[in-house]
């Protein structure tokens, strides 16, 4: 997997504002994940792969903002 942060806007334009504190807002951390997904695999289990993934992501306390 590949980490990497947003620019400042990028990251303005991605972060939908709700109740959040100062002290929320602040600790609040947005990333970038991009991944490979190696050509062998069959078609029919590419989503199987990706669900994987988001789950790692999603158990280690990540949520999602945005996807594509």
């Amino acid at each position: 997997m590949c980490y990497s942060t947003p620019t400042k806007d990028m990251a303005e334009d991605m972060v939908q504002t709700t109740d959040m504190t100062a002290e929320d807002a602040a600790m609040t951390r947005i990333y970038e994940v991009g991944y490979h997904i190696l050509p062998t695999v069959a078609e029919e289990n590419v989503e199987k792969i990706v669900a994987d993934v988001r789950g790692v992501i999603e158990g280690a306390g990540g949520s999602f903002i945005a996807e594509g």
